[in-house]
Parts: structure tokens; sequence; C-alpha cells
């Protein structure tokens, strides 16, 4: 088989299947005198075009660009022209992967990332607040320095419009959210009598601002609180303890909405409001 280029998929689909359409004729005439004797042709016609969109689609499935991917599915889509395809009957949606329609969470999420990564870009927080993805959901890290002042679990005033802003954007997922403490290997201010304490304490107030002063429903929350064990970058040098002090916001994934978080070292501090 001669290789097509790729970057060409889109103008080949949109080509052939369209080529149908013009062998019939617009009334779906065989061209023979109008009579019945050519109508064979239009359902051979429409048996060619359609094995010929089943084994192009085998083809670029082997592509694992999922660009190349959408850009296949918007060009079936447009040529065929019945805005639905893989048993979404009218919905206008292209199936995902394997068949089965793309979860509706994976849209959430990236308008959650979106208004937060925004939100660093307008206020110069990229330093201090960023957004990745691990297996429980989204996470959203903020540094200790952008919340507390140091050894204290006290929010400062100039968190309280990020966290504002942040919580406008949880608030666009139904989700389950957990909300983590997480310190450095460096024992804590006398008030605390150990990280644990104090990761906990810490998560605990950001909780709080979301429940009793912007009046989130508390039961979608949980807190954690997992000291030093959970670290970021080694405890060797002040920029890396810097980065394991932090409270990250994690938007849970619908499977592990109910999964209690795993610890790290037995006393860890977890609880629920």
């Amino acid at each position: 088989m001669i290789p097509i280029a790729r970057p060409r998929l889109c103008a080949i689909v949109d080509a052939v299947l369209r080529f149908r359409p013009r062998v019939l004729g617009e009334g779906g005439s065989s061209g023979h005198g109008g009579g019945s004797g050519g109508r064979w042709l239009v359902s051979y016609a429409d048996f060619v075009t359609l094995m010929f969109g089943f084994f192009l689609i085998l083809w670029a499935s082997a592509d694992p660009n999922p660009e190349n991917m959408t850009r296949l599915a918007d060009a079936l889509r447009k040529a065929f022209n019945n805005g639905a395809m893989l048993g979404q009957a009218g919905s206008g949606q292209i199936a995902g992967q394997g068949g089965r329609e793309a979860p509706p969470q994976v849209t959430q999420f990236q308008r959650i990332s979106e208004t937060a990564e925004d939100l660093a870009a307008q206020l110069n927080l990229r330093d201090q607040l960023s957004v990745g993805m691990k297996r429980e959901g989204l996470v959203i890290t903020l540094n200790d320095a952008l919340l507390f002042d140091v050894g204290s679990a006290t929010l400062k005033p100039s968190a309280l419009d990020v966290l504002g802003r942040l919580a406008t954007a949880v608030d666009q997922s139904t989700n389950r959210v957990r909300i983590e403490g997480h310190t450095d290997n460096v024992p804590p201010m006398p008030a605390f009598p150990s990280n644990w304490k104090l990761s906990t304490r810490r998560a605990s107030a950001v909780l709080r601002y979301f429940t009793e002063t912007l009046g989130m429903p508390a039961d979608r929350f949980e807190v954690a609180g997992y000291g030093e064990f959970r670290p970021v970058a080694p405890n060797d040098t002040r920029q890396n303890r810097a980065k394991n002090r932090r409270v990250e916001i994690v938007v849970l994934n619908p499977d592990n909405a109910t999964a209690t978080p795993t610890r790290a070292a037995p006393g860890a501090g977890s609880a629920a409001p």
C-alpha cells in the first residue's frame, strides 16, 4: 500500500465521501434515463463509500496522535452531514476512543484548569499557583507562602481573593473535593506539636473559608493532612522545601470520589467536615 500523508487525511475523506452524490446525480438516479434498472448502483455506491470509510478509520486509528484523530472525526462528520456517528443519534457528537462517548468530566476539568491558569497569569502567581492531574483527579497546588505566614495556619487577608476566585472555578463541577495540607521536614513552631497537625490545620483553614465564608456545600469536601510524608521534591535545599510546603485542592474523579485517601504513614491526619 502506498503510504498517505496524514495531513492530507481530511481532504481525502471529504473528496471520496462527496464523490457519491456526483456519481448518482442530485435525484439519486442511475443516469440511464431514470429507469429502475440502475437503482442497484445507489446501494452499491453506498456500500463502497461506507466500506472505504470503515477501512480508512481502521487505518487512521493506528495513529496515536489525538490531533489527527480529531481531524478525521470532524472530516467524517462534515462529509456525512448527519450530525451523529457511532451510536450518538442526533447528538452531533463523535464517540470517543473505543466507540464510547467521551466523559463530560474532561470538559469540566478543562474549564476549571483554564480558569485557574488564567488567574495565575492575571495575578502573576505562576510560581505559587499551578494546575495538574493525578490519578485521583485535577489538582490545584497553592504554595504555602501565598496562603499563610511562616508557622501559621491562619489565612492571609491577601489570600482570600485568590481562594474566592478558585472557589468559583471549583464550583463549575459537582464532584467531591479533597483539600490536602503538606509541609517540609523542618519541625514546626511550638504552637503545633507536629507537621501532621500543621498540615491538617492549614487544609482545614481553606476548607472553612470555602464552606463557612463562601457557603459552598460542606458535604462535597474532605480534608487530609500529610505532614512531610508526601514531598514533591527532596527536602535538601531551601527551594525544594518551599515546593513541599503547599495546599492542594483536588477535584476528585467520580471513580475516586468515595475512596479514602491513601496515607503515606501511620498517624496521617484525615477528616471530613
